[in-house]
């Protein structure tokens, strides 16, 4: 057998052919060995770690779908007999996938990856409904990745001769991934990244407020999975006139909206069908979405062939919070709230906690981050539609590795910040709508884990006290009794206001001689004076006092004779 010394020799001597023909057949050797592996695997049972008690064994899918509260809807027949995939091991992914799964930590899957992966890897359309924080990303990350790997990766972009100059010629991916922020982009895009290499393909992001000029050299260098945002892939599949398309999604087999509900509220349905309409109709749509209102639904029909509807939890029409997170409301006064959020800070976050704090504007940002660092806080900056991206993404680079445990924000990162093991969140201004309370809180109690969410309610949120108190209830959590008297506040309110507003229709119904559903309405409008006097509701003597509704009735009062008698003995 040669010494190292003379295979050293050896190679230093052999040709550039003979050094590709040995490396080849080192390749091949290596891959034969890896398949030889991957077949016994198979074929063996698994000796792994059992599963985690997240997903633990159960006797059939039914058991497993009513202890997780998942409902499945519109299942074919092809899909109707298939189990959950209750570990990694059952997942019908390559094995290279499925080692990238246990090298992140993953310990099995979520429900919601249990119920779509088995569904997506037979080409099936889907739609899925479940809270943020669900694992939703790798629900439709993988079955996208094991698509390339069967059917092949794509090739780079070739050059093309255009007026008379070469220029390189559009990606085609085979994956498209819309969300409706950057922030969510790129979160999606870096959790793509884990997993690209064990498909060996490449994936490129696309979002506005960045340069595009670095957008376009990740995509030329090769994508197959592009991740963007509806209007930055726009600018690429359709650029200005002299300028040639860097993206074509004429190979875009599988499509995937993520956050669909949050895409509609910040108006991307054009957008969203341009997109649609430049994409293969023999495609596979995946829609993920954590409410289901008729926009949606109206969305899902247009984009969507037979989808298999999964639910998990409630959800659906009605919106829920996430019963893993611990909420709290203060019924405070708006300058309370600064030493209430110091409070809380020193008794509820640890030491090596992390928490989110919502701001209602963009000033209200800085200046919580300003005062929490004046207080002695670690925080770790604000973001928010004023910062650039470059700016934003520094934030968060430095809340992530730990150097700030705060964070401040607008509603910019209310939705598509996937930031592990946030401890809590404090909502220090209540937004305008409880759908995005929901969300905002949805930021803690994610990936199975508990969370802690803190809330500042004032008199000028009074109006959003019923559906937050519901939302409170919805999720088994305790309501202040602060908080439920001025719900019952703002309902009397309210009933007076309907109540004032039912008499003064009918007094504009009176005045004007159109019918109402009285039965005083029924009668000549002269009439409708001869039985209020009758009746006592007008009166003579203090006649005086109800001057503006004399007034307002004069038109309809004047051809009666007694009523301008007692007009003119008042001197009206």
């Amino acid at each position: 057998m040669p010494s190292d010394a003379a295979k050293k020799r050896a190679r230093a001597d052999e040709t550039p052919e003979a050094r590709a023909r040995r490396k080849a057949a080192k390749r091949a050797k290596k891959d034969a060995e890896e398949r030889r592996r991957d077949v016994e695997r198979d074929a063996s049972p698994s000796i792994e770690a059992p599963p985690t008690p997240t997903l633990k064994r159960v006797a059939s899918k039914e058991d497993f779908r009513k202890e997780h509260q998942i409902s499945i809807k519109n299942a074919c027949e092809r899909t109707r007999d298939l189990e959950p995939y209750v570990t990694f091991d059952d997942a019908k992914f390559p094995a290279a996938l499925r080692k990238a799964l246990k090298a992140q930590g993953y310990d099995a899957p979520t429900p919601i990856q249990a119920e779509a992966w088995p569904i997506l890897l037979k080409g099936k359309d889907v739609v899925a409904i479940a809270k943020t924080g669900s694992g939703k990303t790798c629900g439709f990350l993988l079955p996208a990745l094991a698509k390339i790997v069967a059917e092949g990766t794509q090739k780079a972009p070739e050059m093309q001769l255009v007026d008379g100059r070469w220029r390189p010629g559009a990606v085609t991916p085979s994956v498209i991934v819309l969300a409706p922020t950057r922030e969510l982009a790129i979160q999606i895009h870096d959790e793509c990244a884990k997993f690209c290499p064990a498909a060996g393909c490449r994936s490129a992001v696309l979002y506005g407020g960045a340069a595009k000029g670095d957008q376009l050299r990740a995509l030329r260098s090769g994508a197959d999975v592009v991740v963007a945002t509806p209007g930055r892939l726009n600018d690429f599949l359709e650029p200005p006139p002299g300028f040639t398309a860097p993206v074509s999604a004429v190979k875009a087999a599988y499509v995937v909206l993520d956050e669909a509900d949050r895409m509609l509220d910040m108006g991307f349905e054009p957008q969203i069908k341009k997109i649609f309409k430049l994409c293969p109709s023999a495609r596979q749509t995946v829609m993920f979405t954590a409410t289901w209102p008729k926009g949606v639904q109206k969305i899902a029909d247009a984009f969507t062939t037979k989808p298999i509807h999964i639910q998990i939890g409630s959800g659906g029409d009605k919106l829920t919070a996430n019963k893993s997170i611990t909420q709290t409301v203060e019924v405070v006064e708006e300058e309370e709230k600064f030493d209430r959020c110091v409070a809380i800070l020193k008794k509820e976050l640890g030491k090596n906690e992390t928490c989110i704090m919502f701001a209602g504007t963009k000033r209200r940002c800085d200046f919580l981050d300003r005062r929490l660092k004046q207080v002695g806080f670690s925080s770790a900056g604000s973001i928010h539609g004023d910062k650039d991206q470059y700016e934003r993404e520094m934030v968060l680079d430095n809340f992530r590795r730990g150097r700030g445990n705060i964070l401040v924000a607008t509603d910019v990162a209310a939705r598509g910040l996937d930031i592990p093991g946030v401890a809590a969140v404090i909502v220090y201004d209540f937004p305008l709508q409880v759908e995005d309370y929901v969300h905002r809180i949805g930021r803690t109690g994610r990936a199975g884990k508990d969370g802690k969410a803190f809330t500042f309610f004032t008199k000028d949120n009074r109006g959003a006290a019923n559906e937050l108190i519901e939302i409170l209830q919805g999720a088994g959590q305790t309501v202040p009794l602060a908080l439920q008297a001025m719900q019952r506040k703002e309902a009397e309110v309210a009933a007076e206001a309907a109540e004032a507003a039912a008499e003064a229709e009918a007094a504009a119904d009176i005045t004007s001689g159109a019918e109402t559903p009285s039965q005083a309405s029924k009668l000549h409008p002269t009439a409708i004076v001869d039985e209020r006097f009758a009746m006592g509701r007008i009166e003579i003597e203090p006649l005086e006092k109800r001057f503006a509704e004399i007034v307002d009735m004069q038109p309809m009062l004047r051809s009666h004779e007694r009523v301008r008698h007692s007009l003119e003995t008042c001197n009206v």
